[in-house]
């Protein structure tokens, strides 16, 4: 008796930080996993009293080892199931039948009581839901419904298991049987769905983060750092092979999110020590630029540069670096079109590109060549097989505006410097003068020699003496803020400057680079792509739809993404008069070249018509083989009507009303 009221006498209230710790991770937990924790452990934490053992058993034993080990495995087993569940929907194919008797292949993405998103290989097809007869969904459509309703009921889920093996769809098996075990770790039909023993190894907890955006796209990586306001990313960039060849950053605004994954904080270190081994975009590119060979070359009568990189050989009067960073696009552009498309023939051939220094060496290069010149900025010669263009950022005018961003750069830092030399000199001022009152106020101590009355008076002295330099003090500063804000308001306004020179040069470096990626497009499929008997045989709209569709594609970690609408040819479009399709098939190469200004309105109009041919036929899900086999009609001199009827698998009649509500609906 007297040993167990000692004891007792030894319990006290356990500390409430670590005992709301441990209710609150406990509870946390699915019901499978807490009926491992220990029975002390339950009954420590029901009473809320304990010894100093039990102390130390909750926060080294409970908390630092039980629970976490028991919230990894189940960060592990949902982070896998959700892994799972966002690739599945590619896993199983939809197939749509059209009333016009089309069968499409592919994903959908969307289904509303209007339409439907068909996501196939060549991009995303949207359909009015009474132009579809039947949908035929893949056998994971149906696996995500029958989950979303068992999700986090194993009992519910534990019939998915045999479903999934039933219909030949082990992804759902495996995302099942995880969820199962995200819930009760002791599941057997679920360890053994995934060929292992009650208890074996957990799935392999993810190595990324997931930001998913609310227009449906994700980005995969690490988190770097987020605000109220921002989240930014380090991704791994890929290269040709698909290997990993650096990091760079991706600043995602807040509004955009629609949610985030975050792998598990055991998982987080490991994924930055690999990221440490990469640096960022900036030194990828130089390390990238350094590698190409650039050596002099002339060109024509003027001297240059040339560089020679993967399916491209590059001629230019510009300078050096210039040469080094065109080449590095153009070879980049190439490269995406390869893993995009798959090169068919004549591959390790170079393609011959001119980028001259201004409009004049440009029109000079044509006279020599063909004894005159097109007002095009660009133009892909198949018969001679090479590009020539020039650049078209004004190179005085560039250098002006960087010259003006320098300088207003400058101007920041010295309202910036001004401000903090200011702040400084006030501060030094007033440790000074706190300095020589507390100097002076000793000396008169010691001259007052214990006097009281000589000692109140110094106190007092010290008193009204520092609340007036409190009073200076409050007042300078507050002059001091009033010039800080001006000096912000200063800096934003000049900030904006710098930010529309910058976006001025931006525009301009980008028009330059659209026109040669137009151009790339024409040399790619006439070296690698069709393998047409005449190069000028080919459908000039077909030709000039889909370079122009290509030419605002962008380059994501190797990748080409492409199908954005492109905002000039969509205004051009729509402020002429829609032609008849019959009229834009048809028309020859000879009416898309500019010779004289007053050409230009006409060759911008057909230009649009063909680039809202190519994107309305490319959302419909027409494939590159089709193209290649009207290609191929074409050239074998069918009539261009008939073959054009033949790769739409249906007749010219009708199919304008239907181009012209497609034209509509663009944004």
């Amino acid at each position: 008796m007297l040993a167990l009221l000692a004891c007792l006498a030894l319990q006290e209230p356990l500390p409430a930080p670590l005992l709301e710790e441990a209710r609150a991770r406990v509870r946390a937990l699915p019901p499978g996993y807490r009926a491992e924790l220990p029975p002390r452990a339950e009954a420590l934490l029901a009473a809320g009293k304990g010894t100093r053992e039990d102390v130390a058993f909750l926060r080294d034993d409970l908390l630092a080892v039980r629970l976490r080990d028991a919230e990894s495995r189940v960060a592990q087993h949902r982070d896998k199931a959700r892994e799972i569940l966002d690739a599945l929907p590619a896993a199983g194919i939809d197939t749509l039948h059209l009333k016009d008797g089309r069968v499409l292949t592919g994903r959908i993405e969307e289904e509303t009581p209007e339409h439907i998103r068909l996501k196939a290989r060549l991009g995303s097809m949207k359909f009015a839901k009474g132009d579809v007869a039947r949908i035929e969904r893949g056998a994971a459509q149906d696996f995500l419904k029958r989950y979303a309703a068992a999700a986090g009921k194993p009992a519910e889920l534990a019939p998915l298991l045999d479903w999934c093996v039933q219909n030949k769809l082990p992804q759902g098996r495996e995302c099942a049987a995880n969820a199962i075990l995200a819930e009760d770790p002791a599941h057997a039909g679920a360890w053994a769905a995934l060929g292992l023993a009650p208890g074996g190894a957990p799935p392999a907890a993810p190595e990324r983060d997931v930001v998913v955006l609310k227009d449906g796209t994700r980005r995969d990586g690490v988190i770097a750092s987020e605000s109220d306001a921002v989240i930014v990313m380090d991704v791994l960039l890929k290269g040709s092979k698909g290997e990993t060849i650096g990091l760079g950053k991706a600043t995602l605004q807040k509004a955009d999110v629609a949610r985030v994954e975050r792998m598990p904080e055991a998982s987080r270190a490991k994924a930055r020590e690999r990221l440490a081994a990469f640096t960022d975009r900036s030194k990828i590119l130089a390390e990238a630029l350094s590698r190409i060979q650039v050596s002099p070359f002339q060109v024509g009568p003027t001297p240059g540069f040339r560089a020679d990189v993967p399916f491209v050989s590059l001629r230019t009067t510009g300078s050096e670096s210039a040469a080094r960073e065109t080449a590095h696009a153009l070879g980049q552009m190439f490269l995406a079109f390869q893993r995009h498309f798959s090169v068919r023939r004549n591959a390790g051939q170079r393609i011959t590109v001119y980028v001259f220094q201004d409009r004049r060496e440009y029109d000079d290069f044509q006279r020599r060549e063909y004894g005159g010149a097109v007002l095009n900025p660009a133009f892909f010669d198949g018969r001679k097989n090479h590009i020539a263009a020039y650049n078209s950022v004004q190179t005085a005018q560039a250098a002006e505006i960087r010259a003006r961003i320098e300088a207003v750069e400058r101007q920041i830092e010295a309202y910036k410097k001004d401000v903090s030399e200011d702040e400084t000199a006030v501060d030094r001022q007033v440790r000074e003068i706190r300095a020589r009152v507390d100097a002076a106020v000793a000396e008169a101590r010691k001259e007052a020699r214990g006097d009281p009355a000589a000692e109140a008076e110094i106190t007092r002295q010290r008193k009204a003496i520092f609340e007036t330099l409190k009073a200076q003090e409050r007042e300078v500063l507050a002059k001091l803020q009033e010039r800080r804000k001006r000096a912000n308001e200063a800096i934003e306004a000049n900030r904006a400057v710098v930010r529309k020179n910058l976006d001025v040069l931006a525009a301009q470096s980008r028009e330059m680079y659209e026109t040669l990626f137009h151009e790339s497009f024409h040399a790619f499929a006439a070296n690698f792509l069709w393998a047409e008997s005449d190069n000028a045989a080919l459908p000039r709209w077909l030709h000039e739809g889909l370079a122009t569709y290509y030419e605002r594609s962008a380059i994501e970690a190797g990748e080409l993404v492409h199908g954005g609408v492109h905002a000039h040819m969509l205004e051009a479009l729509r402020k002429a008069p829609l032609q008849p399709l019959e009229k834009v098939i048809t028309a020859g190469a000879e009416v898309y070249q500019v010779s004289h200004a007053s050409e230009a309105d006409r060759s911008t109009a057909l230009y649009a018509h063909a680039w809202g041919l190519a994107h309305f036929l490319v959302s419909r899900g027409t494939s590159r083989e089709a193209f290649e086999a009207y290609v191929k009609d074409i050239s074998a001199g069918a009539n261009r009507r008939s073959a054009f009827e033949k790769m739409l698998g249906r007749e010219l009649a009708g199919l304008d009303a239907e181009w012209a509500r497609y034209i509509a609906q663009l944004k």
